[in-house]
């Protein structure tokens, strides 16, 4: 299942409702985009490459993700 549809039809969306990074509250972290949650800059195009801070920017955030997936993945 897509991680934005996951984390609606779980209830965490309504339960987090007004605390996202979206809303200016401290949130979470996700790797797409439309849950409100602090996600990985992409490119605005292929042929442009993606400054040092926003590929540290990234990593930090995949680095977290994975985390959280191997957690789950162990359930």
């Amino acid at each position: 299942m897509h991680d934005g549809r996951a984390f609606r039809e779980s209830g965490l969306a309504e339960l987090f409702a007004g605390r996202m990074h979206a809303d200016g509250g401290p949130g979470g972290f996700a790797d797409t985009a439309g849950t409100g949650l602090m996600v990985p800059e992409r490119r605005t195009s292929p042929d442009q490459p993606l400054s040092e801070h926003i590929r540290a920017f990234n990593e930090t955030i995949a680095s977290h993700c994975a985390c959280m997936e191997r957690v789950i993945a162990a359930q």
